[in-house]
């Protein structure tokens, strides 16, 4: 179906990365060292990313809320962050931040994933900054699927609307 119709899988993407999640040997995911090369078709999703690092994977959807599976627990917590859909997200380089864009709103959401003293991961990520955007560049739908988030390192971040059109971002 991620092949054939991947927009239709959007609306169940959740619940769909769930599924795969719970059903999934507990052992392999925990051996894995990044889940993206044991599901391979979710990294077709911009909306879609995970972190080696503190072994967090981040989930949009459509209704503007993005979910973190710790992977260590299989743990969620779902966050909202806008009333449209997510366009893209992304994990800092560090692991300690997450972007996410929302191209209905034009807005982009900084959340904060600390570490704890000892390496733990935090309970709840942390609102940080939110940037609106002016209305830039129209997009048809093809195209909101090719617009993602780069890290260009742990403090600076693009977004790409496509290979001539980009915004550069410092945290």
């Amino acid at each position: 179906m991620s092949e054939k119709s991947p927009e239709r899988l959007l609306t169940l993407i959740l619940e769909t990365v769930d599924l795969l999640l719970n059903c999934s040997a507990h052992k392999i995911l925990k051996k894995e060292n990044h889940i993206l090369t044991t599901f391979p078709f979710l990294s077709k999703f911009n909306m879609i990313d995970y972190c080696s690092i503190n072994r967090r994977l981040a989930v949009g959807t459509t209704k503007g809320q993005f979910a973190l599976f710790d992977i260590r627990s299989l743990r969620c917590t779902l966050l909202h962050s806008f009333n449209g859909p997510i366009t893209c997200l992304k994990f800092s380089v560090d692991g300690r931040q997450l972007v996410a864009y929302c191209y209905d709103e034009m807005k982009i959401c900084i959340w904060n994933t600390h570490f704890s003293l000892f390496g733990l991961l935090s309970s709840t990520p942390k609102a940080g900054v939110c940037f609106h955007l002016k209305q830039q560049k129209k997009v048809n739908n093809n195209q909101i699927n090719k617009i993602h988030l780069i890290w260009k390192n742990a403090n600076s971040f693009k977004l790409v609307f496509d290979e001539n059109y980009e915004l550069s971002f410092t945290v």
